[in-house]
């Protein structure tokens, strides 16, 4: 979104700089959920079980979508 408005790369990079490592984060916590249950964890019945670990995920998509306002309202 930022580049539609702004279209510059540069300030995407320094800008949200954290908003990629946690993303990243998020990412490698997915992969390592795979071998160890640390956001999910599906039963032998196939039922569907969240950690305490996938509310993290919850406040990180708030955030962005917070984010994601506070750009176009600045930019108008």
């Amino acid at each position: 979104m930022d580049l539609g408005l702004y279209g510059d790369v540069g300030r995407i990079r320094k800008r949200y700089r954290p908003q990629i490592a946690v993303g990243a984060v998020m990412l490698t916590l997915t992969f390592v959920t795979l071998f160890v249950p640390i956001v999910y964890y599906i039963t032998e019945q196939n039922v569907y079980e969240r950690r305490l670990l996938s509310y993290f995920y919850y406040f990180v998509i708030l955030y962005y979508c917070f984010s994601a306002v506070y750009v176009t309202r600045r930019y108008e």
